[in-house]
């Protein structure tokens, strides 16, 4: 079951309600990009820089990013506190809850999976499969690798028209399942652009697991309407995604950001 989201916009024109539609059918029509929005940062938007200097050991970058000027917050405060009493970056980092540290991974992982989906948007590839991918069929929650005969097969094209099957992104981590070839090098190469010690540094043995996502969310029943109530006029969408998909890349194409 996916998750359905009804959302008001304000302080806009109305009459601009068909501009949304024409964005969602659009949507509709190619899937959504499957990318993780900026919530899954942090509220600095750097956790994922974090992540990379933990998968380096290097504690003073992480630090250093941690402590950037105007930072605030309790594990802020402890890791500079720690430091003004004389322990030294890795000390300080290791008073950093786990969860926390996690969560820095899981940004440095998702950074990766985003560059990856930008450049397939860039090459027109996100939405289509090419042979060595990977393919996620969003029904059965199942991976299979591509052949060149699958490409050519009719009832396989007409799952991929529907959304039902997409091609699917790396989550580096120690257990991922690898794509073939091609598709492998293009992967690698695009995490080395990012650091050249990745992905190696996220598959070494204490790393995360690791998985495959999809790069494509299907868009199921969208709905737009406008109104006026107590608050003001306003713009009315419903969309429906799956699970783990970002509601934020929809509005972020209806608003044109």
């Amino acid at each position: 079951a996916g998750n359905r989201f009804i959302i008001r916009i304000r302080d806009v024109d109305p009459l601009k309600v068909t501009q949304a539609w024409s964005t969602l059918q659009s949507l509709a029509r190619t899937g959504v990009p499957n990318a993780f929005g900026p919530q899954r940062f942090g509220r600095r938007g750097n956790n994922h820089l974090l992540g990379l200097f933990l998968s380096k050991g290097d504690f003073e970058g992480a630090a250093g990013v941690l402590l950037e000027e105007g930072a605030t917050g309790r594990v802020e405060s402890n890791v500079r506190a720690a430091i003004e009493h004389g322990k030294d970056a890795r000390s300080a980092i290791g008073l950093v809850p786990g969860h926390v540290r996690r969560l820095w991974n899981d940004a440095m992982q998702s950074a990766i999976f985003n560059a990856l989906l930008h450049h397939r948007l860039g090459s027109e590839t996100w939405n289509v499969l090419l042979p060595d991918d990977l393919a996620y069929s969003h029904r059965t929650r199942r991976t299979f690798m591509v052949k060149s005969e699958d490409l050519v097969d009719p009832s396989t094209m007409e799952r991929v028209s529907s959304h039902e099957l997409v091609p699917t992104g790396p989550m580096w981590g120690r257990s991922m399942r690898t794509p073939g070839e091609t598709v492998k090098t293009l992967e690698e190469r695009v995490a080395n652009e990012i650091d050249p010690s990745l992905p190696a540094s996220l598959q070494e043995p204490g790393a995360a697991p690791g998985a495959r996502r999809p790069l494509v969310s299907p868009l199921g029943n969208p709905h737009s309407e406008s109104g006026v109530d107590e608050h003001g006029s306003y713009i009315q969408v419903s969309f429906e995604l799956p699970p783990g998909a970002y509601a934020t890349t929809v509005m972020h194409a209806i608003m044109g950001f």
